[in-house]
């Protein structure tokens, strides 16, 4: 499978919060296939260990990797 030329970037960053762009591009020509933004909320170390124990108070299970 050929590899696709693709460009990412973090155009800003607040706090927690990492705002992202990428684009794929057509090896020929460099022109744009797709392109997309979004948000990554990044969370702390212990926050999944803290959704595990509510998780267990409200009687379910935490999540398996």
């Amino acid at each position: 499978m050929p590899v696709v030329p693709a460009l990412a970037a973090v155009p800003a960053r607040e706090r927690r919060k990492w705002h992202i762009s990428a684009e794929i591009l057509l090896r020929s020509s460099g022109a744009i296939l797709a392109a997309g933004t979004g948000v990554w909320i990044s969370r702390s170390a212990d926050h999944y260990e803290r959704f595990g124990t509510w998780l267990s108070q409200q009687g379910g299970s935490p999540p398996t990797a």
